[in-house]
């Protein structure tokens, strides 16, 4: 275990993973194990309100993002990202959304996917623990759970004419309710704005006190999430390795 997080310049120091400046890994990079998640559980570290977006990164939530070759979702993702066929039929469906103001085009289609997608966790629906399914299918089927929701609206966006660069589908613990979820979380200006299938309200990542992030992904990478040194963290809890319970 340790040997994969040096490789991919991660250190585990007072039972919480720490941020350091990545190596080059030797022969590659490792294979992420889904272990990688310890850090996240507990009380979420202090943010604030003012959290201003770092360009290529993900630094969300008050964390610091570490860019990694491959994720234990990764076939989720892959298949989930290239059912974006069909987006017109419904890209249409949302005459005058795409407007001058980013905040204004986010809040349309986080509240329109809101609306129209009924949340169904997966096991109801298929059966399987987990199964991510792009936005014309769960815009099809009219459900879907949390990460649905997220590329949904992810998908939407980019058929909108917003970058694939500037949209993350991050994967956070929630605190409050001990389980793991997903969320779309936008670049917007210098600010990251969370679009949340539990709300219609959409917030800087600043504001959220209760997430702590765990993988995230875009058109442009993958990362991991950690906490820099000088924040003092609780005690390790694990994070759901298999990720059934996300909402």
């Amino acid at each position: 275990m340790e040997q994969i997080l040096a490789q991919q310049g991660v250190a585990v120091i007072s039972n919480a993973v720490m941020i350091g400046s990545p190596p080059t890994p030797a022969g590659g990079d490792a294979h992420v194990s889904s272990r990688l998640a310890l850090a996240h559980g507990g009380v979420s570290a202090p943010a604030g309100p003012a959290e201003r977006a770092s360009p290529g990164a993900p630094n969300v939530f008050g964390s610091q993002a570490l860019r990694v070759s491959r994720t234990p979702l990764e076939y989720q993702w892959l298949r989930a990202s290239a059912q974006s066929a069909g987006l017109r039929q419904w890209s249409a469906d949302l005459p005058g959304v795409r407007t001058g103001h980013e905040r204004e085009t986010l809040d349309r289609v986080n509240r329109w996917v809101n609306d129209r997608v009924q949340f169904v966790d997966d096991f109801r629906r298929s059966g399987q623990a987990d199964s991510w399914s792009g936005a014309t299918e769960t815009l099809r089927r009219g459900s879907g759970d949390c990460e649905d929701f997220a590329l949904a609206k992810m998908q939407l966006l980019s058929a909108l004419g917003f970058a694939d660069e500037q949209m993350y589908l991050v994967i956070v613990r929630d605190l409050v309710r001990q389980s793991d979820h997903a969320v779309l979380v936008v670049e917007a200006g210098d600010r990251f704005l969370v679009l949340d299938n539990m709300t219609d309200e959409i917030l800087e990542s600043g504001q959220v006190r209760d997430y702590r992030p765990i993988f995230s992904y875009s058109g442009q990478g993958r990362w991991i999430h950690g906490y820099a040194r000088q924040r003092a963290l609780p005690p390790v809890q694990l994070a759901s390795t298999a990720f059934a319970s996300l909402r």
